[in-house]
């Protein structure tokens, strides 16, 4: 709520040159005060702004520090911030903050005068929009820049919410070449709102491999696992919708559905039950096992060539497992004892 006061008429004794404009708003009053620093009448012009209207006075609407700010009336701003430094960060009613008010504009001077008196690029007010997703939204590739220099979060909140997630929306492969230069462009592979904006972006129109290849360079693990949490492959990987771009996806991260651990190495077995022609049981702890030259080199080499392209690789009786004769079980310790056992006698 904007309105002439006698600040127009202090103006004139003040400031003759700046009396007969008769298109100054009562910001623009404001402003020529603090720019030539009158203080005791911009104080008294502030103060009685704010006694003019409860609605100011209780937060129903934006203060004076955001409509500074998103008029870019700078010395006001600059003054406002000195006599109130947490103003920055104060948002009204079902509003943002002065900085969340202003990122879908091209105010940057004032942004930057925000975010250098220590305005949280994060701070949604009383909102649940993100300063750079307004930024995003708007377009303005200078307000994003300058926003995330001031380290802005670019995954962050609810999967709605996050900058990211806008941007993959979009398809918005400028904005994240941008985020893939930042240092603090950082992914949890357990995030469970990551996890949606990622399965999302697999089923939408339009996927490409750069985008994939960011998400991968930034942290996120398709094959990530906790002991209590599964990898996005085993949780999302039966979801994708397209074969290519599940195809794509295992391409990006060299590995296939089948080896959900992350590594081509046969296991190391911690313990296992060996059983014999007799039922009988005998543990072997800590060993590994080693396949002998029954199973040539040449026939693993291609079984894992298949594995890798996703390929049914059907490995028969009669070319492995009948020729697959002599395994030995050799513990830490050095035992030299062997014992010839059928592939059906090892329980894990």
């Amino acid at each position: 709520m904007l309105k002439r006061s006698l600040t127009s008429l202090l103006l004139t004794i003040i400031i003759p040159t700046y009396a007969n404009e008769s298109s100054y708003s009562f910001l623009d009053d404001l402003d020529t005060l603090a720019k030539f620093n009158a203080i005791d009448v911009l104080s008294k012009s502030i103060k009685d702004y704010y006694a003019s209207d409860i609605g100011l006075n209780n937060g129903k609407y934006p203060s004076l520090l955001h409509d500074a700010a998103i008029f870019g009336d700078i010395n006001l701003l600059k003054y406002l911030i000195k006599n109130d430094p947490h103003g920055v960060e104060y948002a009204y009613e079902k509003g943002p903050t002065p900085l969340g008010y202003i990122t879908g504009n091209n105010q940057l001077k004032s942004a930057k005068l925000l975010l250098q008196a220590g305005a949280n690029p994060d701070n949604t007010g009383n909102t649940d929009i993100f300063p750079l997703v307004a930024a995003i939204n708007s377009g303005n590739m200078e307000m994003i820049r300058l926003l995330l220099k001031y380290k802005a979060s670019i995954h962050i909140g609810a999967y709605f919410q996050s900058p990211l997630n806008l941007v993959l929306e979009r398809n918005d492969i400028e904005t994240l070449r941008l985020f893939d230069q930042q240092d603090h462009f950082i992914l949890d592979s357990m995030d469970d709102e990551l996890r949606i904006i990622v399965i999302e972006y697999l089923n939408s129109d339009l996927v490409e491999e750069e985008v994939l290849k960011i998400l991968k360079n930034h942290g996120f693990d398709i094959y990530a696992k906790t002991e209590d949490k599964a990898s996005f492959i085993e949780e999302y990987g039966k979801k994708i919708e397209y074969s290519d771009v599940k195809q794509l996806l295992l391409d990006v991260y060299d590995h296939s559905f089948i080896n959900t651990d992350h590594t081509n190495k046969l296991p190391i077995i911690d313990e296992i039950e060996i059983i014999d022609n007799n039922n009988s049981k005998t543990t072997a702890s800590d060993c590994s096992i080693e396949i002998m030259d029954s199973v040539s080199k040449e026939s693993m080499a291609a079984e894992s060539q298949c594995l890798q392209n996703n390929q049914n690789c059907n490995t028969t009786e009669d070319n492995n497992l009948n020729n697959q004769e002599n395994l030995t079980i050799s513990n830490n310790n050095g035992l030299d004892n062997k014992t010839n056992i059928k592939e059906n006698g090892i329980k894990y």
